[in-house]
């Protein structure tokens, strides 16, 4: 995880545990702590997430555009077909 996160989620972390007056100064970084942590894990796990749906879009417009590229190569192959036949034709003619 990158400094700036780890940093935000020690600022955050003791901005919660600060609203916390009746707590004393080590329960309040105890506090601070487990926040920061709990803030990186669902950090790490929202990452994770977006990596993993971008691997699956990834892989399934691989395949989208295979498909297409195959459909159109059959399509200027059945043109060219049909240009020549065309052109044979209308020599014999």
């Amino acid at each position: 995880m990158c400094q700036t996160a780890v940093k935000e989620a020690e600022r955050e972390g003791k901005e919660f545990a600060r609203a916390m007056k009746w707590l004393g100064s080590g329960e309040q970084e105890e506090i601070a702590s487990l926040f920061a942590q709990h803030h990186l894990r669902l950090r790490k796990e929202a990452l994770r997430a977006i990596i993993e749906r971008g691997e699956e879009l990834q892989t399934r417009y691989s395949r989208r555009y295979a498909d297409f590229r195959t459909r159109l190569i059959g399509i200027c192959i059945g043109a060219c077909a049909i240009g020549f036949t065309a052109a044979v034709l209308l020599t014999l003619l």
